[in-house]
């Protein structure tokens, strides 16, 4: 027997199959020797029938007598609250959506002061040159290019 695998349709099928004894007699035992054999399959096969014990052992909790009174009392006051203070807990209190954002705000600023802080400043003596070598290059890449290019009016004759 291969090892079970929880990731595999056909792995967790014969698993639960084997928790509610449904699974063939034959299938059993061979799933008990092999976790004889295998550590983690008996690890997972013991996992199982505790969480099957637990199971079995919960005790649902009565509901109290009134609980329908309560729970129509509690959605009527919700309703009848105003539209921007149910707007307001559902947002902000229940749903915190502000946090997230808060959070990328942050970041967002603390990265601005970063990159003002650390950038340098060049003066315009510098800023003037660079600009004026800028332009000759491009210059004589446009001459270069025109001198390559094919004439249209040659082409056509």
């Amino acid at each position: 027997m291969i090892c079970l695998d929880l990731k595999k349709d056909k792995d967790a099928e014969i698993l639960l199959n084997y928790a509610t004894g449904l699974l063939a007699p034959a299938q059993v035992l061979e799933l008990e020797q092999h976790a004889g054999h295998c550590s983690s399959c008996a690890k997972l096969l013991t996992a199982q029938r505790e969480v099957w014990t637990a199971l079995d052992t919960f005790s649902v909790p009565d509901v109290s007598v009134n609980f329908d009174q309560l729970l129509y009392a509690r959605i009527a006051a919700e309703q009848q609250q105003a539209l921007w203070a149910r707007w307001w807990k559902r947002w902000f209190v229940e749903f915190p959506a502000w946090k997230p954002a808060l959070a990328g705000a942050v970041a967002c600023a603390v990265l601005a002061v970063g990159l003002t802080v650390r950038a340098p400043h060049a003066d315009n003596s510098t800023k003037q040159a660079s600009i004026d070598n800028d332009i000759e290059q491009v210059e004589q890449v446009l001459e270069d290019l025109e001198m390559l290019t094919p004439q249209a009016s040659s082409s056509r004759m």
